[in-house]
């Protein structure tokens, strides 16, 4: 987030849309909790789609929760939901994998409330995703061309590698 402008931009646009739901939520708490609450209590009972962390030294960033519309009868990702590759091309939410960075569209589908334990937030639904994979080796790619057969002749002589190996000893051995 230190790194980034638009994290910035987008951090405090969520935390403007948590004080408006608040700002609301103060004045209809009584229709959507059966009870008055001041701001204060209302922020307790507030859940944010921003998770902070929980680590004090912030070794890890705060996240942003969004809910990926879920078919349980088929095992996936709702048809509605699109998911893209770097170049803009449709491409099977199975690909996304742990390390890829994405950019999402999301809506804020309304409130959800909980007055029995008196939590209360906003649902973020995904409606698309662009997905850029990591940058990293993945299988095989040694790309080599062994068709030249007159230089298969020459090299023969020449085709032993010197490795030398350093023995390092451990100290506590």
């Amino acid at each position: 987030e230190e790194r980034s402008k638009r994290i910035q931009r987008f951090r405090h646009c969520i935390e403007y849309i948590d004080e408006c739901i608040l700002d609301k939520a103060f004045s209809c708490s009584e229709d959507w909790m059966d009870d008055e609450y001041s701001s204060e209590m209302l922020k307790m009972f507030y859940k944010s789609p921003i998770k902070k962390s929980k680590k004090k030294d912030k070794k890890y960033a705060d996240t942003f929760k969004v809910t990926v519309p879920w078919n349980a009868d088929a095992g996936e990702v709702r048809n509605d939901v699109l998911f893209y590759d770097e170049k803009g091309e449709e491409m099977s939410w199975k690909e996304v994998t742990p390390g890829c960075e994405v950019v999402a569209l999301f809506e804020i589908n309304g409130l959800w409330c909980s007055p029995g334990i008196k939590q209360f937030g906003p649902s973020v639904k995904l409606q698309q995703l662009q997905v850029f994979k990591p940058k990293r080796i993945r299988g095989f790619q040694i790309k080599c061309d062994l068709s030249d057969d007159e230089d298969d002749e020459d090299d023969e002589d020449n085709t032993s590698i010197a490795i030398e190996e350093e023995v390092v000893s451990d100290p506590e051995d």
